[in-house]
């Protein structure tokens, strides 16, 4: 750990934020209660509409008899005493009223149970925006834990310092732009980088994986191309290609100026010496290669299409035997002729020395 910084209002919004998720933790067990609660009271008031409903059915039984007993009591007034017809009268309107009564009974019954499902439901909705709550709540608190975790300031890997802008106790700010000054500069010692910037016209030959030879202060070290930007760099029109070098006994040093020495190998190609071939043309009418073909003791004019080369040989790609013709693999067989090219002209007598 490089360093530690103290950021009050982090710490302060890290406590606000953790008790925001005790508090949704707390509403969402509330809610729950709530909904057992709600769930409970509607299953209650559901269970008293049938025992209302049984209770009108006995009423309404004791209504119908009321009214039979009246019915009949009033038709044979004549045969009956008025007071056992008032008795009766009584009777039927005291069964009206307790049927009245029945019925709002049931009416009532059921409309605290829908007023028991409707607060059931709620109570479902306000257990779900709880639970929808409390996630978010958790979010927020991760985040300022991580925004105060960046107050941590580890080192990226075992090394050494090499630089240091700080002391304990100093105001430090966030970075704003590109001219900012790091806290910490810290090195590797285990392993070396070293960049080499390969030429436009030796970039094709670098591949990853290919021999280096890394020459230090007269120290030589093997190595090998770790990596390549594969883009040429527009500035310099170079390739820019990286060796790993293991430094287990940190003899080398970050700044250090080294030689570096790539190797590229192209195996089962066909070259010629450079002196072999010639090239002519611009820019306008395009550049064209060609040798001079032994055949039949004369020197015929080959043309040829190249690969790539260093300063001694370069690679022969195809032929073309016939002016305009199909371009051809060559043999490997051909007797070409080497130097003097310039005074060599097509269908001129040669003579081949071994």
């Amino acid at each position: 750990m490089l360093a530690e910084l103290w950021v009050p209002e982090l710490e302060v919004t890290l406590q606000q934020k953790e008790a925001l998720v005790r508090q949704a933790e707390a509403e969402v067990k509330q809610a729950e209660e709530a909904l057992a609660a709600a769930e409970a009271a509607y299953h209650s008031a559901e269970a008293k509409v049938p025992e209302f409903e049984a209770k009108y059915q006995a009423v309404h039984k004791r209504f119908n008899r009321a009214k039979s007993q009246a019915d009949r009591l009033a038709r044979m007034s004549t045969a009956v005493d008025k007071e056992n017809i008032e008795e009766a009268q009584l009777g039927f309107h005291t069964a009206t009223a307790n049927l009245a009564e029945a019925e709002a009974a049931i009416k009532s019954a059921r409309a605290v149970q829908a007023e028991a499902k409707a607060k059931w439901s709620k109570a479902k909705a306000d257990a779900a925006v709880a639970e929808a709550r409390l996630p978010v709540a958790s979010a927020e608190r991760d985040l300022a834990r991580t925004m105060l975790d960046y107050t941590r300031l580890p080192a990226p890997y075992e090394g050494v310092v090499a630089n240091r802008t700080i002391n304990s106790g100093d105001f430090v700010q966030p970075a704003a732009g590109d001219k900012t000054k790091p806290l910490y500069v810290v090195m590797r010692t285990d392993l070396m980088r070293i960049f080499v910037q390969v030429p436009e016209t030796d970039a094709e030959w670098v591949r990853s994986g290919a021999a280096a030879r890394v020459r230090v202060q007269g120290r030589e070290f093997p190595g090998k191309v770790t990596r390549i930007a594969w883009a040429l760099d527009p500035a310099t029109r170079t390739l820019l290609a990286e060796i790993d070098l293991p430094n287990p006994d940190g003899w080398l040093r970050p700044g250090m100026y080294a030689h570096a020495t790539l190797s590229a190998e192209l195996p089962d190609v066909l070259t010629l010496p450079r002196s072999a071939v010639t090239t002519e043309g611009d820019v306008t009418r395009g550049y064209h290669s060609y040798c001079y073909q032994v055949q039949d003791g004369e020197a015929h004019r080959l043309p040829l299409e190249l690969g790539p080369g260093d300063g001694e040989r370069v690679e022969v790609l195809r032929k073309q035997v016939r002016p305009g013709g199909p371009w051809e693999v060559l043999s490997g067989e051909e007797e070409i002729v080497q130097g003097g090219l310039k005074e060599v002209r097509d269908g001129q007598r040669v003579r081949t020395s071994r």
